[in-house]
């Protein structure tokens, strides 16, 4: 991925855990790895990435600015 991989390991105690995120600049997309799943997030701007990637807490970003606010594709 040529805009970077941001690798975390959070368990959050609820059975889900926040493992691995890449971002593809040129094509704007976000994947993200969770325990129920790989997602892909498309349309995901270069800010939002560099904001996730530096979060002191990726998940909760995630959760709040991702999750919630963009149409997820299932990849597996």
């Amino acid at each position: 991925l040529r805009g970077g991989v941001l690798l975390v390991a959070y368990s959050l105690g609820l059975g889900i855990w926040f493992g691995a995120a890449g971002y593809e600049e040129k094509t704007r997309t976000l994947v993200v790895e969770l325990t129920s799943g790989r997602f892909e997030y498309a349309g995901v701007s270069s800010e939002v990435w560099r904001r996730l990637s530096t979060s002191s807490s990726p998940w909760s970003y995630f959760r709040d600015n991702i999750e919630e606010e963009l149409a997820a594709k299932r990849l597996r």
